[in-house]
């Protein structure tokens, strides 16, 4: 995609490393109507878009949006604890340790 993602991360609730180079594709949401809700809720809102990176409050874990139902892509330990491998799709509604988690913040695709 040409983007350099060096230095970009989820840190407690925000992201760090939003540079310039990302800032020209993408725009961080840090208010509104999706900040704040489970990502239960905002997918059934309609809140959420296909490829939305999300942060939560307090939290270093980010997760991608799949656009299908709950599922997010998750590429670290949540995935692990889970039993699941690393970088796979799975069900945000499944996974106890998620649900209660609220978003703080979102980069999305412009």
């Amino acid at each position: 995609m040409g983007l350099n993602p060096d230095g970009f991360y989820g840190y407690k609730g925000t992201f760090r490393g939003f540079d310039a180079d990302l800032k020209k594709v993408m725009r961080k949401i840090s208010s509104g109507d999706v900040i704040g809700l489970t990502v239960k809720k905002a997918v059934d809102k309609g809140l959420l878009r296909t490829g939305d990176i999300i942060a939560f409050k307090g939290g270093t874990h980010t997760f991608v949006y799949s656009g299908k139902g709950y599922k997010v892509y998750d590429g670290g330990h949540a995935a692990l604890r889970a039993k699941y491998k690393t970088g796979i799709l799975m069900d945000y509604s499944k996974v106890l340790t998620q649900r209660g988690r609220k978003i703080s913040c979102i980069c999305r695709w412009k």
